[in-house]
């Protein structure tokens, strides 16, 4: 293939090809600037420079809406490094997964899986999750970008690496993947000389411990048609796997008993914590459901159900439940209560008449003693008050 010119070799493609590895550069994040045309194009052949690969090679039919995807990458700052991506069907519909060019990710992007907030012009923020761990692309919230964007089969973009990758520390959290990134959109539709430009795209990372996430993971319960579609992501986290089948099914039904991923605002959770979380939800419910346990028991579920309600868990319903079996439990515990303390009262009240009885016969005893002595001590008093001033003397 005839090489061009006047490419940088430092762009990149999608096709599975065996490139010369390249030293890495020490970051995990950059800028990208993604063009974007709405002309469906096949994947087409690509040419490569010094064993790089630098753009696709469109076809005489399709090269009006590809040549100017690549005006827009032969257009870039001679040193940056980017790639072209044609859109596929799998790429805007289900399961709305965008691979990424492979040696691009190793020379650029984190050795870890990474949450990207994309924040388009209207300052609206999509998040979406990078995958490297398995697969090299973006999963979960590609599908909103892709559906808010109204992307389709056959739109182009070009991937522009333009800013090394940052560390920002932020509060309560590990350190996080961030770059800014740039988007420029062309429409087909338009004149071949409007082009329309949005930009400010800023990515933000997950806590390290990730797990794999599906493409075919789904945003909203309402698109849960059956258990097999039923998948518990918390914060980008896949929890599937951490979970028997028994725990997932009787969450699947409480989720859809309230028509809603009862996990949807959990956040700040690792994947350990979130999935005892939510076992712990699922082991509540099934004591309510298949035992009768006492009111202490219930007291203390009520107590943790709360403190998952703060942390973002949809558990309202589970506590209302709670409140009613407490209702009549709390009232028999009262009167239980209440007569036992009254049982309590009647033996005090004996005590007391007891002790009154006893307390007045020992007084009695007392006053009768102390008449009999004050009657011999005044018999004794009166001798001595009469005797003789002197012996012999009569009286």
């Amino acid at each position: 293939m005839k090489k061009d010119s006047k490419r940088s070799p430092n762009s990149y493609s999608d096709d599975k090809l065996k490139l010369r590895k390249v030293k890495k550069k020490k970051r995990l994040a950059a800028k990208l600037k993604m063009a974007l045309t709405d002309k469906k194009i096949v994947e087409e052949p690509v040419n490569i420079v010094d064993k790089h690969i630098i753009s696709y090679t469109p076809n005489n039919e399709k090269s009006t809406v590809m040549e100017r995807a690549l005006a827009i990458q032969n257009n870039l700052p001679p040193n940056s490094t980017s790639f072209v991506k044609n859109m596929l069907r799998s790429h805007v519909s289900g399961p709305f997964w965008l691979g990424l060019p492979r040696q691009f990710c190793v020379d650029h992007l984190p050795k870890r899986d990474e949450r990207v907030v994309l924040v388009d012009e209207n300052e609206t923020e999509h998040d979406t999750k990078y995958l490297q761990v398995k697969k090299s692309g973006l999963s979960g919230g590609w599908r909103g970008f892709s559906i808010a964007h109204k992307l389709a089969e056959g739109d182009v973009l070009v991937f522009e690496l333009i800013e090394p990758c940052k560390f920002k520390k932020i509060p309560d959290l590990n350190s996080r993947f961030r770059s800014l990134n740039k988007v420029h959109i062309v429409r087909a539709s338009e004149s071949e000389n409007s082009l329309t430009i949005e930009e400010n795209f800023q990515v933000e990372p997950s806590e390290t411990e990730i797990a794999e996430i599906t493409e075919k993971a789904l945003l909203h319960f309402k698109d849960v048609k059956c258990f097999a579609d039923f998948k518990i992501e918390v914060d980008g986290l896949i929890l599937d796997p951490e979970m028997s089948r028994h725990v997932r099914k009787q969450y699947y039904k409480l989720c859809k008993s309230q028509k809603v991923f009862l996990h949807e605002n959990l956040k700040g959770f690792n994947r350990v914590s979130a999935v005892r979380v939510i076992s712990e939800t699922v082991n509540i419910a099934d004591t309510i459901w298949t035992a009768k346990p006492s009111t202490t028991i219930l007291e203390s579920y009520n107590g943790t159900l709360k403190g998952f309600e703060d942390s973002g868990m949809a558990v309202g319903f589970l506590r209302a439940r709670i409140d009613e079996l407490l209702g009549p439990s709390v009232m028999e515990s009262k009167r239980n209560e209440l007569n036992a303390e009254e049982e309590k009262m009647k033996v005090l009240k004996m005590k007391v008449n007891g002790v009154r009885v006893s307390t007045e016969k020992r007084v009695g005893e007392i006053c009768c003693g102390l008449k009999e002595k004050h009657e011999k001590l005044s018999v004794v008093f009166s001798g001595i008050a009469g005797a003789p001033w002197a012996l012999g003397e009569e009286k």
